[in-house]
């Protein structure tokens, strides 16, 4: 009988590992319906040195086991809208902040429990190669994105849109009618 001759793969014959970390990452739901054409793509963009940016949000953070706020089993599901505010918050931030606060966010559970998943580690890969010019902008507050085992400079490439759980800042005692940085 004979044997089927299997050639063994080289380095060079094997696709980047960013680019097999991408594949594990996509879901099925793409919006091409060509998944292999669309990360080709993104590949050949990527290594063209043309901008990318990645826009984030809870769908990337739910596959880490982080509950999104919107949707039928998001946080905003069993917590009333008005109870996030300033406002609320100025009331007494003592009370706020252990009946609010700690039960949503309590500061011991992101780096604990949850860990960053593949899409997060195929970003911080694809942030990496050679010439590459990405950017990362989430709505994400978990901090995710900084946590990955790939090292990446997420202080130059990553913007937290809604700031990171444990980076906090003192608020006005009023808030003015702008969208200043102050507010």
């Amino acid at each position: 009988q004979k044997q089927k001759k299997t050639r063994r793969r080289t380095s060079l014959d094997e696709e980047p590992l960013w680019l097999t970390q991408l594949k594990k990452s996509h879901r099925r739901r793409s919006r091409r319906s060509n998944t292999s054409s669309s990360l080709q793509d993104l590949a050949q963009i990527i290594l063209s040195n043309r901008p990318v940016l990645f826009i984030t949000g809870a769908g990337l953070s739910a596959a880490s086991g982080i509950r999104p706020f919107r949707g039928a089993n998001g946080i905003w599901s069993e917590v009333i809208w008005k109870m996030s505010t300033r406002e609320e918050f100025r009331k007494d931030p003592l009370e706020w902040y252990n009946s609010f606060w700690l039960k949503y966010f309590p500061p011991y559970a992101y780096g604990e429990f949850f860990e960053p998943n593949e899409g997060h580690e195929a970003i911080s890969m694809l942030s990496n190669v050679p010439g590459a010019n990405i950017k990362v902008i989430t709505q994400n507050v978990d901090g995710l994105h900084s946590m990955t085992k790939t090292t990446w400079n997420h202080e130059r490439k990553l913007i937290e849109a809604h700031g990171r759980l444990g980076l906090y800042k003192c608020i006005p005692e009023s808030d003015s009618d702008t969208d200043s940085d102050s507010d």
